[in-house]
């Protein structure tokens, strides 16, 4: 689990130093300095994106090419870095994804739960172990994952093996409330297993916590990923050029 953890929190740092390169890029955009794969086509880029802000209205008809392309800079530089951060989000995943990464991790102790039923346990002690894992998979593996993403794309001037330090301290850090929070819901598990009043307050608990946990994050997460079919879109049909 340690080394999978630091795996994936290096590939989510790097990924998240990289969304923030193309942000300063985006914020400080200028056509002219674009590479074109066949530099002799550069004129006619330019011709096609000042039509394009002609036909959009975005300068004037009479506007001259100079003026065109710098309406184009500040519309790239306006709208792009804020509609690219919306369309990614500040996490690496889908809320979806986390709760499979969690998955991977509880399903072993998930199927040897149920299993013990024909192993002679009670199913009281059944549901109660299910319950456990449920929590785990639906709400605190996702956080913790989640939280650890985070605080992985902290101070990302660090390279090298400052770098794999403060991955490795993150991963020690996530620990503690992972350790804690276990601790916690085994110590309540044990008792809702022998006490009817506390069995009865833990199914309420696990029930609403995680129906509540998984529609609120489902939703958020889906509605952060389809922002791009809504993002932007133009009032009337986009010209051709």
């Amino acid at each position: 689990v340690g080394a999978g953890a630091y795996a994936y929190l290096r590939i989510s740092r790097r990924w998240q130093i990289h969304k923030s390169k193309i942000q300063k890029i985006l914020i400080t955009f200028q056509v002219q300095s674009c590479t074109c794969a066949v530099d002799s086509d550069r004129a006619i880029i330019y011709q096609k994106i000042a039509a394009l802000m002609r036909a959009s209205r975005k300068v004037g008809r009479t506007a001259t090419l100079e003026e065109a392309l710098a309406a184009f800079n500040q519309e790239v530089q306006c709208r792009m870095p804020e509609a690219f951060g919306s369309f990614l989000g500040a996490s690496s995943l889908r809320y979806i994804h986390y709760i499979f990464f969690g998955f991977c991790l509880v399903a072993p102790q998930l199927v040897d739960n149920l299993a013990g039923y024909d192993r002679g346990k009670k199913p009281k002690q059944v549901i109660v172990g299910a319950g456990h894992e449920m929590i785990w998979l639906v709400v605190l593996w996702p956080f913790l994952i989640r939280a650890t993403e985070a605080m992985a794309g902290k101070f990302r001037s660090l390279r090298g093996w400052r770098e794999k330090v403060w991955v490795v301290v993150v991963i020690a850090f996530g620990a503690f409330p992972g350790i804690g929070f276990h601790t916690a819901l085994s110590a309540w598990t044990d008792r809702a297993a022998t006490d009817p009043d506390a069995f009865r307050r833990f199914v309420i608990f696990v029930s609403v916590t995680t129906s509540l946990t998984f529609l609120i994050c489902f939703f958020v997460s889906h509605l952060r990923f389809s922002r791009r079919n809504n993002n932007d879109q133009p009032a009337g049909q986009t010209p051709r050029l």
